[in-house]
């Protein structure tokens, strides 16, 4: 069977690898939310140097990293599942590009495995003069300073996904602005058509509900937040619901046993979202209530923490907040929380 004639069958009959790539602070993250929330999905989130505290040969850290990630989305295909990636070997080479303007010999060996998929890549990109005036928020310190002192990197890091990988990559490849909604829409329609199809393939993989709660807490003008020293990003307390237990009274003990904080007044639901991922043979499917909550006092007792967790409480008024929080949805949530606070203001 030839190679078109393998691509056909695969796109016919597996469900999809949908890898989500861009330069740094493009709405990956924001994309992906949606996706997740919108589409029977697995999810494979990126690999953080950081959070797992790689200090040498950080480049082929990466790329172990990037290839254990895409032999755990086939398996996944394999068991029915569409997968979505943020990022891949992809962002390897883009940067390795970037970096040298030459590209490494393992480029042919690495993109072969993309061929043996139903893959789609989606590149997202944005003003140049808004995405670099952002580039002093990338955790990244390497990144940062390769941008600040090398004026080439970016428009290398752009052409290398215009222009060097169309004639490389044997697979679909989106490239879209995200300056303007219309490229964010266009985006859109690529993900429903990519992950539309196969419904009836999937999913072979058992499935468990997870009910959880999320905090937005209030304190005067400021908003409580939680600093994870171990992977060194800011969160919204969260944790889920125990036997017999209310969702109110989920959000209180959460908060107590996170932050230490006890004085608290929940004051109304602002939203709920769900998403999926792969643990332990089986998909698990959970679902986070979000909360607003005014910290009435800052009475306090001690903290109830597992033994993998280490928070500090951060308060932060609300833009502060809302750009040092990690995740997409834990954005949402505040936003959410501030609109309604000042809509009653």
């Amino acid at each position: 069977m030839s190679s078109k004639m393998v691509s056909s069958h695969i796109r016919k009959h597996y469900p999809s690898i949908l890898v989500v790539e861009g330069f740094w602070g493009t709405g990956k993250s924001g994309l992906i939310a949606e996706i997740r929330k919108s589409y029977p999905c697995v999810f494979i989130p990126e690999p953080n140097h950081i959070e797992y505290r790689i200090k040498n040969d950080i480049s082929n850290w990466y790329r172990k990293e990037h290839r254990r990630r895409f032999e755990l989305a086939k398996k996944y295909n394999r068991l029915g599942e569409h997968v979505v990636m943020e990022r891949s070997i992809i962002s390897s080479l883009a940067f390795y590009f970037a970096s040298t303007g030459i590209l490494p010999s393992w480029t042919g060996r690495e993109l072969k495995k993309f061929s043996e998929t139903n893959t789609q890549v989606i590149f997202l990109s944005k003003d140049k003069k808004a995405t670099l005036r952002n580039s002093s928020y990338i955790q990244d310190k390497t990144v940062r300073m390769l941008i600040s002192r090398d004026s080439g990197f970016y428009d290398r890091y752009l052409g290398f996904y215009k222009e060097i990988l169309p004639t490389i990559l044997a697979t679909k490849i989106l490239i879209t602005d995200l300056t303007n909604n219309s490229g964010f829409e266009k985006a859109k329609r690529v993900v429903r058509n990519t992950l539309r199809s196969h419904r009836k393939n999937r999913t072979f993989l058992g499935e468990r509900t997870d009910k959880c709660v999320s905090a937005v807490v209030m304190y005067k003008d400021k908003f409580l937040l939680l600093f994870d020293r171990n992977r060194k990003h800011f969160s919204l307390p969260q944790g889920h619901l125990e036997i017999n237990e209310t969702k109110v009274a989920t959000a209180k003990r959460e908060i107590e046993e996170e932050t230490g904080f006890y004085d608290t007044e929940v004051l109304r639901p602002i939203g709920r979202y769900s998403y999926r991922y792969f643990v332990n043979k089986e998909v698990l499917k959970k679902t986070i209530t979000v909360y607003l909550v005014n910290l009435k006092t800052l009475k306090r007792k001690g903290k109830k923490l597992g033994s993998h967790e280490k928070y500090d409480n951060c308060f932060l008024r609300y833009h502060d907040a809302l750009r040092n929080l990690k995740w997409p949805e834990d954005k949402e949530a505040l936003t959410r929380a501030w609109h309604h606070l000042n809509k009653k203001a």
